[in-house]
């Protein structure tokens, strides 16, 4: 298995994956994402890759300047390991992978949002030396609608 950056290529093969996260979306709005967040230094995106070459994972992380301290810390935006390959350490190594990125760019530590709803990964991260300090609510700020009032297709 080789941990590797993510390019836009990979977007096909990430589709499954990001239906797994919860995050449906087309190759188009997931190589668009990912074209937003290349050449970014306060943003990096990993893919687990296979001998084959089938990505079975992938992980995306964000460097945050905290208002609690002076302390830089990272955020793990997203983690999935594909259903069929999970148990075999891509997770770990994915995690592994945010971790060096993190400490590279001078993060003290590693934070990251989880539904409520995903037992088995909170086990996870519980395992990886996370542990829950709280939890997060969400508001939506905008409307879908444009100017003249039709409602924009989410992806």
């Amino acid at each position: 298995m080789l941990i590797r950056p993510t390019t836009t290529r990979d977007a096909h093969q990430l589709q499954p994956l990001f239906n797994q996260l919860g995050y449906p979306a087309g190759p188009d709005a997931i190589a668009r994402r990912l074209a937003r967040i290349s050449g970014q230094q306060d943003y990096a995106a990993w893919v687990a890759q296979t001998d084959r070459g089938a990505i079975s994972g992938f992980a995306g992380g964000h460097l945050i300047m905290p208002f609690e301290n002076d302390e830089p810390a990272a955020q793990l935006l997203a983690l999935v390991v594909d259903e069929q390959a999970r148990g075999q350490g891509i997770g770990r190594a994915l995690v592994a992978e945010c971790e060096r990125w993190a400490m590279q760019h001078g993060a003290h530590r590693l934070t990251l949002n989880s539904s409520t709803k995903r037992k088995a990964a909170h086990a996870f991260y519980e395992q990886m030396g996370f542990t829950s300090t709280g939890l997060r609510f969400v508001k939506k700020v905008t409307d879908t609608r444009t100017e003249s009032g039709s409602v924009l297709q989410e992806d």
